[in-house]
């Protein structure tokens, strides 16, 4: 099966559009995926979902690796294609579920710089679409937006991975990286070294992207979300703060 690529010169703005392909069995970002796990037998699964900037490259490119070293069937192209990979197929249903989130503030702070870097304006709600549109106007705009109505990298937690169908998940911090490779090794590669925390640089830059005006704004409108995640609404020069470890989740 050829593999659709974002992360290479194959990748094309129409496949953000993430319901193009909804009917293939690819992982793709903001959805749940059942994969082979290593923990409770030969046939044992676990459901994972992935948001779009807390890491799911990174941890995309781990499990497929991983599944690849236990003689799990994947695409040549992994590495260079992490997100449009075939899921492998799994025998029993899985009985543990978790889904890696970030703090919605600086992953939407994160979403933008990549936009602003790459010149990905095509994801940003019409008519904005432009270069060169300014970071207040952009996140404005987006809280204007209906939530199925954005771009998926964008989009809000509680409008991903199943959510509002009643799936039901384990919280992994992207804020607490040790805690989170831990319980994901323990799944896929007991034998491989852990993922390392790789510092994006974005939470030190979001003090200066965002005014105390925009931020108390943005807090409100994400505020479904940090309370889902247990996450403390967040200001220029403060830390991000969250709740205990593995907290369940689960739609409202």
């Amino acid at each position: 099966m050829t593999s659709l690529c974002m992360h290479s010169a194959r990748w094309r703005p129409s496949w953000d559009d993430t319901t193009s392909y909804a009917t293939l069995p690819y992982w793709v970002d903001a959805r749940y995926a059942a994969l082979p796990s290593v923990r409770g037998g030969q046939n044992a699964s676990v459901g994972l979902c992935l948001l779009p900037k807390a890491a799911s490259s990174r941890v995309k490119r781990y499990v497929w690796a991983s599944l690849e070293r236990r003689g799990v069937a994947v695409g040549p192209d992994w590495r260079e294609c992490p997100h449009r990979q075939p899921l492998p197929p799994v025998v029993a249903p899985p009985s543990t579920a978790y889904v890696v989130v970030r703090h919605p503030l600086i992953r939407l702070a994160s979403a933008l710089r990549e936009v602003a870097r790459r010149g990905l304006w095509h994801r940003l709600p019409p008519p904005l679409g432009v270069p060169n549109v300014s970071f207040a106007v952009a996140v404005r705009a987006l809280m204007e937006t209906s939530p199925m109505g954005t771009n998926i990298h964008f989009r809000s937690l509680l409008h991903a991975c199943g959510l509002l169908s009643g799936r039901r998940y384990t919280l992994l911090y992207y804020e607490d990286w040790n805690t989170t490779t831990r319980v994901l090794a323990a799944h896929f590669a007991p034998a491989l070294p852990p993922l390392r925390y790789r510092a994006s640089g974005t939470l030190a830059r979001a003090h200066g992207l965002y005014s105390r005006d925009l931020a108390r704004a943005t807090n409100h409108w994400a505020e479904p979300d940090l309370i889902l995640a247990s996450y403390a609404p967040w200001m220029p020069g403060e830390s991000v703060r969250w709740g205990p470890s593995h907290p369940r989740l689960r739609a409202p």
